[in-house]
């Protein structure tokens, strides 16, 4: 119970980059002015892709993923969020979410993100460029 009031309450996507970035050759590193938290341990680091992916509005939803998973096919893209005391990886294992013309793809963990703390910083690399991206927390999951 006391989980579905947090989630009716606390649950929100969070952008953490003001402006869209490029990640690509080095790591990203995102300092959070405000620490993030996991409400559940579903919660998930966010990338939305959209600007990749040409003509979005006019394919259907099979033919996004199919685009999703040619364009991000053999790629490795994973993050470390970083706090005070803790530190955790996560990794994309080719979750992705599309809606709302946006496509996002999804990194998380196997470790219980709610037991973890906060954390005030995020380092993200990719083996292919990333261009004009945005990163979300998202700090639950249904």
């Amino acid at each position: 119970m006391t989980t579905f009031f947090l989630l009716l309450f606390f649950s929100k996507n969070t952008l953490l980059t003001n402006i869209p970035v490029t990640i690509k050759d080095a790591s990203l590193n995102i300092n959070i002015e405000k620490p993030i938290s996991a409400i559940t341990d579903g919660a998930s680091l966010l990338i939305d892709v959209s600007s990749m992916i040409d003509d979005i509005k006019n394919k259907s939803i099979l033919q996004l993923r199919k685009d999703v998973e040619n364009l991000f096919d053999n790629f490795i893209l994973t993050a470390e969020l970083i706090g005070e005391s803790n530190k955790v990886s996560l990794s994309y294992s080719g979750h992705s979410m599309i809606g709302n013309g946006q496509i996002f793809l999804a990194l998380d963990s196997d470790k219980k993100l709610s037991e973890l703390g906060e954390w005030s910083k995020v380092v993200v690399s990719s083996s292919k460029a990333l261009t004009n991206v945005n990163l979300y927390w998202k700090n639950y999951s249904k």
